[in-house]
């Protein structure tokens, strides 16, 4: 059953969605409701696969009336966030297992005279990214913010739904916090526009707030443990009325499969608000076995009318203690030469009889590099102890030993945990790459003559997401480019056409710095033909050739614009400047050719995408 049950309570497809419907939940009375339903698309920028588009999807039951002067209790929320493939593949990527954070979302009630704007923050627990592909959901929980309505508010007010902030945290698998921009990141996700985002409308009327009776039931179920044969120990229900008006009990049921082998007595009748009863519930254990019944409470809160506590026991002839342990082996993994750590062993008794910790002993092989210290005597029923084993790695070899635990457990009397540690491969593991292929579109200026030359082609590029470095092999297409020559045979507005090719001279190599990338481009330049020409046309070649080309490659240095995140999944803008050196063997006129090719500030702007 559920505890302190509130008058409506509802479960949200997403973050925002819950808290939209947790304000309006919030304001509930117990008026006429409506069941409302409303689906809305977020845009939300996240880190490696850029934007991404998820669906909320919003469903709750909303009073239709209320009344001023009330103020309404901040309501919990639960919400469910439904996530597209394309996440689970960028967590992939960065190596992440779980994730974990918050969602604040914004929701706006106007009112006839004011509107007020509502912020609610959702946790979200760590949750596993599930392994396979397709979306998948992350849970929340939170709750909204009270309201306090006014006669000022009487009139339509409309709940309308806003824009949502993650702010997120995943990690690997051993639990430290997954590589950059994976590990820790924020969104600011955007409504798309154009929807219609009002989840309700309803009515504030004048008048005084009806109150209502609302049962607490403490605690939802009973367990007796184990009992020996014979013996009736008794435990206590308190049925509590947290509302505003008397709460009647109209009765109180025992009942469910064991129901004879317990007994119930009450002083439960009409409860005032803040008052409470008690039902006495008592055990009867007999011979050997489990036995299980329940406690039915009958009353006249509107909404929860039936509460249930389920009941359950043990009976055993004799009792006995029982030895159990939290774990049946600790592996300490990886643990470097001079160096200790530390794993826990919980020991438990889950018999009934007290259990008693005669001795503890490391036993084994390579005893000699455990130690262990403990804070075991006797246990009771159900309690437990704690013992910290210590491995100290004195070689780079595996180690095995044995924790025995010698106790009063008749059936158990040394209970056994296998200790291990690893020899620490010399081979590191190796890094995780992601291939990359881009189609690039861009020009470069060529300083010395004012005359640019289209840039296409692509890059098949290497992400080492170990330490977010790259390389790659750059392919640009032949290019033309047409060049102004002043005073060339004392002739003016004579224009050269060239050919001209880059052919790559060492890989691309680079890293990425947040949302800023670093690369570097060495590249032959040469010049397969120069022809010059007035007024379209042809006067004669100035030169070029297969063995025309700069005289050393060219260094350019690439980076992405200030203020512009550059996505290496996805792409973006880069820009740079370079120095081109002089032309060699280009025939009799490579001096010529010089003039207006060869020189400093050259600038270049390419834009990337990705290939699908």
């Amino acid at each position: 059953m559920t505890k302190d049950v509130k008058p409506t309570r509802n479960r949200l497809s997403t973050a925002i969605a819950a808290v939209a419907t947790g304000i309006a939940m919030g304001m509930a009375g117990t008026a006429s409701a409506a069941d409302v339903e409303l689906s809305l698309e977020y845009v939300c920028p996240l880190p490696l696969i850029g934007d991404q588009t998820i669906v909320a999807n919003i469903s709750a039951t909303i009073p239709d009336v209320e009344q001023a002067g009330s103020q309404t209790p901040e309501f919990d929320i639960e919400a469910i966030t439904d996530l597209p493939a394309d996440v689970r593949t960028g967590l992939n990527v960065g190596r992440a297992t779980t994730i974990e954070g918050t969602a604040t979302a914004d929701s706006t009630v106007s009112f006839v005279e004011r509107e007020e704007a509502l912020e609610v923050l959702l946790t979200i627990p760590q949750t596993e990214v599930p392994e396979g592909e397709g979306g998948f959901s992350i849970p929340a929980f939170g709750n909204a913010p009270s309201l306090e309505l006014t006669e000022n508010d009487v009139g339509e007010a409309v709940i309308t739904v806003g824009d949502l902030f993650l702010d997120i945290i995943t990690r690997e698998a051993d639990g430290s916090i997954a590589i950059d921009p994976i590990g820790q990141f924020t969104s600011d996700c955007t409504q798309v526009a154009g929807q219609d985002n009002v989840l309700h409308t309803f009515t504030v009327e004048s008048g005084e707030p009806t109150v209502f009776p609302e049962i607490s039931v403490d605690p939802d179920a009973v367990d007796f443990g184990t009992v020996q044969a014979g013996m009736t120990p008794q435990e206590s229900i308190t049925v509590s009325n947290v509302g505003g008006a008397d709460l009647g009990i109209q009765d109180v049921i025992l009942g469910g499969t064991d129901a004879s082998d317990f007994m119930i007595t009450n002083d439960c009748t009409t409860l005032a608000p803040s008052a409470s009863c008690t039902i006495d519930v008592t055990y009867f254990a007999s011979g050997e076995g489990s036995d299980s019944a329940n406690v039915t409470i009958v009353s006249d809160d509107p909404v929860n009318d039936t509460q249930v506590v389920n009941l359950t026991g043990s009976s055993v002839e004799v009792v006995m203690p029982e030895i159990s342990t939290e774990l049946e082996s600790l592996d300490f993994g990886e643990v470097p030469v001079g160096t200790m750590k530390d794993l826990d062993v919980t020991v438990s008794n889950s018999g009934g009889g007290d259990l008693v910790i005669e001795g503890i002993d490391i036993a084994g092989a390579n005893a000699s590099d455990f130690m262990f210290t403990d804070n075991c005597t006797t246990l009771n029923d159900q309690q437990s102890c704690t013992i910290t084993v210590t491995y100290t790695s004195n070689v780079n070899e595996d180690r095995t030993a044995n924790l025995e635990i010698t106790s009063n457990d008749p059936d158990n009397a040394v209970h056994t945990v296998a200790l291990s540690a690893s020899k620490i491969d010399d081979d590191p593991t190796p890094p995780t790459i992601v291939e990359v292929t881009q189609t690039i579109v861009g020009e470069t200026f060529i300083a010395a003559s004012g005359g640019t030359l289209d840039l296409n082609g692509s890059i098949d590029a290497a992400l080492n997401l170990g330490d977010l470095t790259l390389t790659g092999d750059l392919h640009l297409d032949p290019t033309e480019g047409t060049f102004s020559i002043s005073d060339f045979f004392l002739f003016r507005a004579l224009r050269a056409t060239a050919e001209v090719e880059f052919e790559q001279a060492e890989k691309v190599v680079g890293y990425l710095d947040g949302d800023d990338i670093h690369a570097t481009s060495v590249v032959w330049v040469k010049v397969k033909s120069v022809d010059l020409g007035i007024w379209g046309v042809r006067l004669f070649g100035l030169g070029g050739g297969e063995e025309c080309m700069t005289s050393e490659p060219v260094v350019i240095e690439l980076s992405n614009p200030e203020g512009e995140a550059f996505e290496p999944l996805v792409g973006g803008n880069l820009e740079g400047t370079y120095e081109l050196p002089p032309l060699e063997n280009c025939g009799s006129l490579t001096s010529t050719l010089n003039d207006f090719m060869s020189g400093p500030g050259n600038t270049i702007n390419l834009t990337l995408e990705a290939q699908n």
